[in-house]
């Protein structure tokens, strides 16, 4: 879907101007985003990389539940992890008592736990394993640990935190995969462009997994650098961006907080 504001109402140096920015997120997460873009001008075309589906198994998620009173530290890497742990709970007719301490990995996160009533105490600077693991460490010690994640998670926090002393359990909530429609759909995004069409394809694609990156480039085939020749890839953050470098390509900036308002200003900045 495209969006876009009639020249009169967009600012006139905001830089995006016309530009095609694709969003790959799901659409749901993409409103305040969009809005915002849409507002400066930009055409935002909306393809998610990623969907949510239930993990492979959910007997580690309600062995979890079933214990959940006996953790101290709760952290939640998403809000999908959120949405998922209380949709299961819910199913199962378990309530869940608040632990000691919870932490969201960033505001998203813990807009989703206020949805339930729950308030996120601890958040790490930057929105990644490596902050949390040093927020939390000096916490863990001798505690027990749940970590709410997606099934392809990074193992960083799960260790950095046993290795502290804590009594970890790092659980798939959910899983993630590519859509089945998103192949197609790109490959017609970066088709040459015809006649009737826009006189452009895109000018830049904002990812914010390394999932996403690599969704991307299984989608467009052996030849994605060529289709992605004068495109703007924007990460979200390091981990990220590493696996945009990863694939041989360069990316046009690194959010300058790991944030939607982060790849907002860093899209301004590159264009301006």
């Amino acid at each position: 879907m495209e969006k876009n504001i009639s020249s009169s109402t967009a600012p006139a140096r905001s830089g995006l101007n016309g530009r095609r920015i694709l969003l790959t997120r799901a659409s749901h997460q993409n409103q305040q985003l969009a809005a915002a873009l849409s507002g400066l001008g930009a055409v935002t075309i909306e393809l998610p990389l990623l969907e949510i589906a239930p993990p492979a198994s959910y007997a580690a998620l309600d062995q979890v539940i079933e214990e959940w009173r006996e953790y101290e530290i709760a952290i939640f890497t998403s809000a999908n992890g959120v949405h998922a742990l209380f949709a299961r709970a819910q199913s199962l007719c378990r309530s869940l008592r608040i632990p000691d301490s919870v932490c969201a990995m960033g505001p998203a996160t813990a807009r989703a736990l206020a949805d339930y009533g729950w308030q996120a105490a601890l958040m790490p600077e930057k929105f990644v394993a490596e902050s949390a693991a040093e927020l939390l460490a000096p916490l863990a010690q001798n505690r027990r640990v749940v970590i709410l994640q997606a099934a392809e998670a990074r193992d960083i926090l799960e260790y950095a935190l046993s290795h502290a002393g804590g009594r970890v359990t790092a659980v798939a909530a959910y899983q993630t995969r590519m859509p089945a429609e998103a192949p197609a759909r790109l490959r017609e995004l970066l088709a040459p462009p015809q006649p009737s069409g826009p006189p452009r394809r895109l000018d830049a694609i904002l990812l914010t997994s390394a999932l996403a990156v690599t969704h991307l480039i299984q989608a467009l085939g052996p030849d994605y650098s060529h289709q992605l020749t004068d495109i703007a890839l924007g990460a979200i953050g390091p981990i990220t961006r590493q696996k945009i470098i990863s694939y041989g390509l360069a990316p046009a900036f690194t959010a300058p907080e790991y944030t939607a308002c982060g790849l907002i200003a860093g899209l301004q900045n590159y264009f301006q």
